[in-house]
């Protein structure tokens, strides 16, 4: 069964509002059929930039070449920790900041520098 999570996805100056799918063990024998037959192993992680449509199941296939491939790993990597909503912020992903941005849902002109983390 597929799981999907929607993720606010920051960078220096950006936002992208994104869904992730990850592919799970599918019960029915037809679904396994159809992700084999596209060349998908279970925990696939297929990622939407909801903005521009833009989707990939392979994290190099990005136009972008540092954000989105950024949080694709992030997401191979750290699947169950993630929750719907969550913002996923690239600088601190990166290690270019220590403190994570605040969602544009509670801060849209980006005036508060953020949640710090230890």
């Amino acid at each position: 069964m597929a799981d999907s999570k929607l993720i606010e996805v920051r960078d220096h100056a950006t936002f992208i509002p994104a869904l992730a799918v990850r592919i799970g063990d599918e019960a029915r024998e037809e679904d396994q059929f159809i992700r084999r037959r596209a060349g998908w192993s279970v925990g696939t992680i297929v990622l939407t930039n909801l903005s521009t449509m833009e989707t990939h199941a392979a994290l190099t296939e990005w136009s972008n070449h540092r954000t989105m491939p950024t949080i694709h790993k992030y997401l191979q990597n750290n699947w169950y920790d993630v929750v719907s909503g969550q913002v996923l912020d690239v600088a601190f992903i990166k290690g270019e900041a220590d403190y994570i941005k605040l969602s544009e849902r509670i801060d849209p002109l980006n005036e508060r520098r953020g949640v710090p983390v230890e």
